[in-house]
């Protein structure tokens, strides 16, 4: 069953926050009880849905600003019902995320809960699907410096990229990140093992993330003089790229540049054409090696990171040492999977689960 919810009553008891990004524009829900539900939901699952809305301290609605339909598509300020359509490939799409969570097991639900903005449940306007609601995980201050907040009782520091981290102190400082708590090698553990664990879950659940990169990860760095020890967290942003592999997005999928595996082209090549035609064709295999230049580039935290792919021999060698020096607790096999992961040969290159066992097995 499809749990939909009216998009009227959405915006009624919503806040409109300001903010509008390339695919959609945030709403803060500020009266959960005021929402309407559309036929044939039944009210146990009303209760259900509610109660998970609850449970989040806040509620943000993601309005899309892409009217989508099986044959077209075209960017405006607003979506119009018509053109949608009874069920849009947006909305079957949406809707597939939303009832993986409603069927899933309990601590797969707790890893999309922690690590990810998921989908809770779909709007609508008449028959056209306008957008979603999910929990807030600071996007509201996407694209802002680095400001302090509360997580479990515990001061951070948040950002909506984790790019703001992966520079050396000297560039972070000339950029004034205000309340710039230094990366700590279990910080960069932490996130390491964080990323690993949520690509792993969708792998296995036959889903792709596909522009995996460190622009669509929020940050969380604990506040190294807190009394009560905090450990660096990541989230997981615009989930609704995500793809399942035996079909397409939600809503349509690009490549971020510099993030470019080898099978889709040059990797310096960064026009937004290019970055949006890639994007088409991610697999699990281009998500593994995203996921290893994620984890080397936070062992290297030199500006020259973000004008190389790590392409040339003796870079790459540069970089094993770098990492094997100052990850020492990793394993001599997990370094290995991580740097096979480059290979230009997809199947050549590790599994998901490989790296995630490994690790867990024996870096931690």
């Amino acid at each position: 069953m499809v749990l939909k919810i009216t998009e009227e009553s959405v915006l009624s008891a919503s806040t409109d926050l300001g903010k509008r990004g390339s695919q959609g524009k945030l709403y803060r829900l500020d009266r959960l009880q005021e929402l309407d539900f559309i036929p044939p939901t039944t009210q146990g699952e009303r209760i259900k849905t509610w109660k998970r809305l609850d449970a989040f301290p806040i509620i943000l609605y993601k309005q899309y600003l892409i009217e989508q339909s099986e044959t077209t598509e075209k960017t405006t300020g607003e979506i119009t019902g018509d053109i949608l359509g009874h069920e849009s490939s947006t909305a079957l799409h949406l809707n597939r995320l939303i009832n993986l969570y409603r069927t899933a097991s309990q601590p797969i639900r707790d890893i999309l809960d922690e690590y990810s903005a998921w989908p809770i449940a779909a709007v609508y306007r008449g028959h056209a699907c306008t957008g979603f609601l999910m929990p807030d995980v600071n996007l509201d201050n996407y694209n802002q410096p680095a400001k302090p907040c509360k997580l479990d009782e515990k001061e951070y520091t948040t950002t909506a990229g984790l790019s703001s981290w992966l520079r050396s102190t000297e560039a972070i400082q000339k950029f004034k990140l205000c309340h710039y708590f230094p990366l700590s090698c279990e910080d960069k553990t932490n996130f390491t093992f964080n990323a690993l664990t949520y690509v792993n879950t969708m792998h296995t659940n036959g889903l792709i993330i596909g522009d995996l990169s460190s622009r669509n990860i929020l940050a969380y760095v604990p506040n190294p003089n807190e009394s009560r020890q905090a450990r660096a967290r990541i989230h997981f942003i615009e989930v609704d790229t995500t793809r399942f592999i035996d079909s397409g997005p939600a809503m349509p999928q690009r490549e971020t540049p510099k993030w470019i595996p080898p099978e889709h082209g040059d990797p310096n090549d960064s026009t937004e054409a290019e970055c949006s035609a890639k994007g088409r064709y991610p697999t699990t295999q281009t998500d593994v090696w995203k996921l290893a230049l994620l984890i080397l580039r936070l062992s290297d935290s030199e500006d020259h990171v973000f004008r190389t792919q790590y392409d040339h021999p003796d870079e790459m060698e540069r970089m094993r040492n770098v990492f094997s020096n100052q990850f020492s607790a990793y394993s001599e096999s997990f370094v290995d999977m991580v740097f096979q992961a480059f290979n230009d040969y997809p199947q050549n290159r590790p599994s998901i689960t490989d790296l995630y066992d490994e690790f867990t097995n024996n870096c931690r």
